[in-house]
């Protein structure tokens, strides 16, 4: 709960400060208009603030129940979707959590000198081979008889993954939530892992799990596989 609010507090006074500075800026305002809006601005942060820090005050204490609903994907997450992509990884290479980048080689102009990127390792799960063979089991079953089991029916790719829905908690116009799938292929012998985010979809992790799959087919297509 800790870091959940922490991070919501520190969200949220990026977003004002990236709010004033727009408000600054914007010079169809006058100063006292400025000044007004930015004071109702500060007004909102601290309601905020003081929400979220009620909210942890209420809920720092941790229960069985709340074990339960971390198991599941519930509770207090709040996950980038790189983090998701790097568990998936780990996940499909056996344990071994590797540092991303972005970069796996750079060549100079005249084709002279190579630098290559050499796998960091962060850290290994703490988890047995039977442990984690048997959650890629689960996965494997997700996308031939779950619920990814339409999305990836006919496909040339042997794949493994989790659907997955992040509840947006909005009130407003906008109230879908975002599908969410993770996934790896071939699910034998993975080579590649993908973490998919569709912001407010319909249908939820439908189109994240389509995604994931012209991701995979696409990727063993160039391969020629």
């Amino acid at each position: 709960e800790r870091n959940f609010k922490d991070g919501m507090i520190e969200k949220v006074t990026e977003q004002t400060s990236k709010s004033i500075v727009e408000i600054n800026q914007d010079n169809s305002l006058t100063s006292s208009n400025k000044k007004e809006r930015i004071e109702i601005l500060e007004q909102e942060k601290e309601i905020a603030i003081a929400k979220y820090e009620k909210y942890y005050q209420e809920n720092k204490e941790w229960y069985i129940r709340d074990t339960d609903l971390v198991s599941i994907g519930q509770g207090l997450n709040n996950y980038s979707i790189l983090q998701l992509g790097e568990y998936i990884s780990t996940l499909a290479n056996g344990g071994t959590r590797y540092k991303p980048t972005i970069i796996k080689k750079i060549t100079s102009a005249d084709e002279k000198s190579t630098y290559e990127v050499k796998p960091i390792i962060l850290n290994k799960t703490e988890m047995t081979e039977e442990e984690i063979n048997l959650v890629k089991t689960g996965m494997r079953q997700v996308v031939t008889a779950g619920t990814a089991r339409t999305i990836f029916r006919g496909s040339s790719v042997q794949a493994a993954g989790k659907t997955g829905t992040a509840e947006t908690g909005r009130s407003g116009d906008i109230k879908e939530d975002h599908g969410l799938f993770v996934g790896y292929a071939p699910y034998d012998k993975p080579e590649i892992a993908v973490a998919v985010v569709v912001e407010y979809a319909k249908n939820s992790s439908n189109n994240a799990a389509a995604v994931a799959r012209a991701a995979f087919e696409s990727y063993f297509a160039l391969k020629g596989k």
